[in-house]
């Protein structure tokens, strides 16, 4: 019996670095302590993810002729050192094949049929002659292969072609192989990596027997996608070894996690690798006291958690690059909520149509650990809680319970937080347009017309952006520390695909690590919060109704919520709508049909054909807000900023007309044929991953 040492690896490649992948690649092959299966150990193959040289997430840099001439020369460094000696290499050593990919991916957020193209030559290789720098005097294959040595065979695939519904077809060729190397690039989506590895696990090497070694890529490499590695090394359906998930080093271990488990782990995970290769210096988080900006700012703190927890294992380029981010060469953090502190700046802005309720939330946030609490109104009311030395100090009973309730929520995450009033700036921008036409816009409440109404929502809305950036950039100078901070955005899928935003308000940031998610979906994360963190103060947010809360108060209680006055529509209904638009790809009247057959009985044909119209058409009018809207982090296959047009005929007078035939009872053949469609549609899509 011939004994081979294996291993895969995650590497954290970033995309057109190919200085530090060429030094990742390299310590993967070196590293006794972080890598069993180093060349030092005696592993004779390695493999690495897909397009790990130049990094996957490159995009239209793959039309570009530096790009291949780059990679050729990382791939002749990495040729010339005595790491990979012995080694058989996905991209390494003598160059014996470089193998093509038989199928490419262009669905649920692959694009890449735009930079490649397949391999249609099953069985068939051709000479490759490579560039004079590698200096090998002999000429690899170029195609579809399976490499046999004197006592091992082995076969590869890239994860596009291994995932793929046909791979057991592409597969069928190198069924005979001792060894299947997958090399993959798949992201993060929720659940997504449970089938994952029930495809890596009882995939079709597996009907074959052997060895399979499945490397999947870790980090964010500079797109919305957050790739949470798991590399998996298989023997005969049975799993020996894995990389961690979702860590800053590579671990040994298998590890599953729930849904929000996953939530909270990866786009934690993203935000950091965002926030180190960005060369910022914190966060910076406008913080209202909704759902949507607490589900934010627990992600932060999962964040600080982790890195804390990396340190304290010993991952000294984590210290590294902390003490970078915080300019400080010999910081240490002591725990989640002092690092939290340093790293992270939230901010209450205020505005006369505010409730009791989200200032005196905000108030309570309002905490410099280590020096005690201290207050940073500015401008507030006088109704305000006003924190000083842990004491309230003039606030009514109201805002006293909610400071005792949400406020341990905002303790516990330990941000640097700031509690303003801009009425003064919403006041001179209005005395501007009052100055050139002399008129003065009301709210609807007062008399206005609607378009007043929304024009008075969208000054505060998006005056509260200018003054986040602002902030962004200067508090840490005026804290006598270097650098600026990361703007961070909260808006959702649903307000997203809805259009209810405001266009350059506070949904337009640097990032956003929840866009991608459903309000339904935050919800369910908060309340895993709650229990697993022992937030008491989440119970609360979660029972408040959503508001904007930009119109008058009315006797100091809010009359503005989003679901009744301003959506016209819950959120569990636009979740349902959402799921349907994508990742279900059904127009409006399939949407129809679906959402008809959801209620069972519960609406009329008529009040759903209301629902549906309602949502497509507001989707079509404010369609053009997604062509701005802030990169996001992509867990889900929502995608409100996906490829569709941003000018639609807003009334969609063909499709609404076959919704309301259907409604009515008339050409039920027609519908009924459309239906059988709709069936094979549905049948079709239960085959895809």
């Amino acid at each position: 019996m011939v004994i081979t040492k294996v291993g895969v690896c995650s590497l954290n490649q970033w995309a057109m670095d190919f200085e530090g992948n060429r030094v990742r690649i390299l310590k993967s092959m070196s590293d006794q302590d972080m890598f069993c299966f180093s060349a030092e150990n005696g592993a004779r193959i390695r493999v690495g993810s897909e397009l790990e040289v130049c990094g996957y997430g490159c995009k239209s840099h793959f039309l570009e002729a530096d790009t291949y001439f780059h990679a050729w020369q990382v791939v002749a460094s990495i040729m010339c050192s005595d790491f990979c000696e012995g080694m058989l290499v996905v991209i390494g050593m003598h160059i014996l094949l470089i193998r093509p990919s038989r199928f490419i991916s262009n669905s649920r957020g692959y694009t890449e049929h735009q930079w490649f193209s397949t391999w249609n030559r099953p069985g068939e290789t051709e000479e490759f002659f490579l560039p004079d720098f590698i200096e090998q005097h002999s000429v690899p294959l170029f195609g579809d292969a399976v490499l046999c040595f004197k006592d091992v065979s082995v076969a590869f695939q890239t994860g596009s072609e291994f995932l793929h519904p046909e791979g057991s077809y592409l597969w069928s060729d190198s069924s005979s192989a001792d060894i299947f190397c997958v090399s993959a690039a798949v992201p993060h989506y929720l659940s997504g990596y449970e089938h994952l590895t029930n495809t890596v696990v009882h995939g079709y090497p597996g009907r074959y027997g052997g060895v399979l070694l499945f490397s999947n890529q870790l980090g964010c490499d500079g797109d919305q996608d957050y790739f949470d590695g798991g590399s998996i090394i298989v023997v005969n359906n049975n799993v020996v070894s894995s990389t961690d998930r979702f860590s800053m080093a590579d671990l040994i271990s298998v590890m599953l996690f729930s849904v929000s488990s996953s939530f909270r782990l990866g786009s934690a995970s993203w935000l950091w690798q965002y926030l180190r290769r960005s060369g910022h210096n914190g966060f910076f988080l406008p913080l209202s006291g909704g759902k949507d900006s607490s589900a934010v700012a627990c992600i932060v703190s999962t964040l600080c958690g982790l890195l804390c927890q990396a340190v304290n294992l010993g991952e000294s380029d984590v210290l590294n690059d902390i003490r970078r981010i915080v300019d400080d060469p010999s910081y240490s953090p002591q725990d989640a909520r002092e690092l939290c502190n340093r790293l992270f700046v939230t901010c209450y802005l205020a505005t006369e149509n505010s409730s009791s309720i989200s200032q005196a939330n905000s108030s309570a946030l309002a905490a410099d650990i280590g020096r005690g609490l201290a207050s940073y109104l500015v401008g507030c009311p006088n109704y305000l809680v006003r924190l000083e030395n842990g004491k309230n100090r003039g606030c009514g009973s109201t805002a006293r319970s909610v400071e005792r309730i949400i406020g341990k929520f905002y303790h516990s995450i330990f941000s640097h937080h700031l509690n303003i009033n801009i009425n003064s700036a919403v006041k001179a921008v209005l005395d501007i347009f009052t100055g050139a036409f002399n008129k003065l816009p009301r709210f609807r409440c007062h008399g206005g017309e609607s378009r007043e109404n929304l024009a008075l929502q969208n000054v505060q809305a998006r005056l509260r952006m200018v003054i986040t950036y602002l902030f962004a950039q200067l508090t840490l100078w005026a804290q006598s520390r270097s650098g600026s901070l990361l703007v961070l955005g909260s808006a959702n899928c649903d307000e997203s695909l809805l259009g209810y935003m405001t266009k350059y308000d506070c949904s337009s940031a640097d990032v956003n690590p929840i866009g991608y998610f459903s309000k339904k979906q935050l919800t369910s994360y908060l309340q895993f919060c709650e229990i697993k963190y022992e937030y008491e103060s989440l119970k609360r947010i979660i029972e408040t109704p959503p508001t904007a809360e930009l119109e008058p108060l009315s006797g100091g209680s809010l009359v503005q919520t989003d679901e009744v006055e301003d959506m016209g529509i819950t959120y569990d209904e636009l979740s349902a709508l959402s799921v349907y638009r994508r990742p279900g790809f059904y127009g409006p009247y399939s949407t129809f049909c679906k959402f008809l057959a959801a209620s069972q009985g519960k609406a009329s044909p008529s009040q759903v054909a209301v629902k549906v119209k309602h949502f497509y058409r507001r989707y079509a009018i404010n369609r053009h807000k997604m062509t701005v809207v802030t990169p996001s982090y992509r867990a889900t296959l929502l995608c409100p900023d996906d490829s569709r047009p941003f000018l639609y005929n807003v009334q969609w007078p063909w499709q609404f007309r076959q919704i309301d035939d259907k409604v009515g009872g008339a050409n039920q053949r027609k519908h009924q044929y459309f239906l059988c469609l709709l069936q094979v549609k549905q049948l079709k899509d239960s085959f895809q991953l």
